[in-house]
């Protein structure tokens, strides 16, 4: 339904509650985006940090890579986590835990960096275990279970 200026004069009351109504949405809608932002920016960069080392790591798969399909899963990513961080960043301002948007850009950062050591450490034969680093989060010693982190992968493919 169309609303004209003689609804709004004719019923003031409308219009003050509309126009709060709109000034707090838009206040907080700014809130979320301008949190959310200095968290995206970084998560920006290791989505792109994994592109690059995954071109490379399908290189040395001799894998046929393709613009679109490159394109295609780093905007994916790009939106998916940046719909995470946008939520993340809504919730802690609804319910006040500042840390949320942080806590979800580290989710991201871990997910997004085991990717790239994976790629990166393809080349040489190795693959990250996260067995292993959960076995090595959770030993009280420094040095102790590094064996558990990196394994060999089956070289069993043909080259």
């Amino acid at each position: 339904m169309f609303k004209t200026v003689t609804h709004f004069v004719a019923n003031p009351k409308m219009l003050l509650i509309e126009t709060t109504l709109g000034v707090t949405l838009l206040h907080y809608i700014e809130d979320v985006f301008g949190i959310a932002c200095i968290y995206i920016i970084p998560t920006l960069c290791v989505i792109l940090a994994d592109l690059i080392w995954g071109i490379q790591a399908a290189k040395h798969r001799k894998e046929r890579i393709t613009f679109s399909s490159a394109f295609r899963r780093t905007t994916n990513k790009i939106i998916g986590y940046s719909c995470w961080v946008l939520f993340a960043s809504s919730l802690g301002i609804t319910y006040n835990y500042k840390m949320l948007p942080a806590i979800m850009m580290g989710l991201i950062f871990i997910i997004e960096g085991s990717s790239c050591l994976n790629n990166i450490l393809e080349k040489r034969g190795l693959q990250i275990s996260i067995k292993g680093i959960l076995a090595l989060i959770g030993r009280k010693t420094n040095h102790e279970g590094l064996e558990d982190v990196v394994e060999h992968k089956n070289t069993n493919q043909n080259n």
